[in-house]
């Protein structure tokens, strides 16, 4: 939970309960596409870091995809 009331230092920032298979397949798909939508933009006028941070995020939920869809059932 992220409360956006005051300055960020006094911001709480939880975990979220435990997702479904369903739901957290969809929130990394969602999180890919966010991470993409904001890094293209930033190519031209932005600091170096901005790019990287949301690079790193992609990739993240990128591997995220791949490690639950390439695995083998367990059952």
């Amino acid at each position: 939970m992220i409360e956006a009331v005051g300055s960020p230092a006094s911001w709480v920032v939880s975990r979220i309960d435990k997702l479904d298979h369903y739901q957290t397949v969809l929130y990394e798909i969602d999180m890919l596409r966010f991470a993409h939508g904001r890094m293209l933009p930033l190519w031209e006028g932005a600091k170096e870091g901005d790019v990287w941070v949301y690079l790193e995020s992609f990739l993240v939920h990128y591997r995220n995809l791949i490690d639950f869809f390439g695995k083998k059932p367990s059952r």
